[in-house]
């Protein structure tokens, strides 16, 4: 499983690079890891195929997240933002950035 993260917005993501993890070259519990809160954000937050606007907030400095999690063929892509994001999509965002 491919976890890959890109950052828009805020002053931070004007300049950062996409980041991702790959559970193929991890300890075996660090990919269970990845994939226990991979699978968690989908199941909170639901995925779409194709990457849809993120919706503007009231704090234009946030920054916002497009997370897109390929397994098995499948490619699925979720988004988070720092107003108002869904926990468990924070908590593999977090996770990702904690791994690279």
């Amino acid at each position: 499983m491919k976890i890959s993260i890109a950052t828009h917005g805020g002053w931070g993501g004007r300049f950062a690079a996409p980041i991702s993890v790959d559970t193929a070259t991890m300890p075996p519990e660090l990919a269970g890891e990845a994939t226990r809160l991979a699978a968690a954000a989908e199941a909170a937050h639901g995925a779409v195929d194709t990457a849809a606007s993120t919706p503007r907030s009231r704090a234009p400095e946030a920054q916002s997240y497009t997370i897109t999690v390929e397994d098995d063929g499948r490619c699925r892509t979720l988004k988070a933002s720092d107003v108002g994001g869904d926990p468990h999509l924070t908590a593999l965002v977090d996770w990702v950035k904690q791994q690279c």
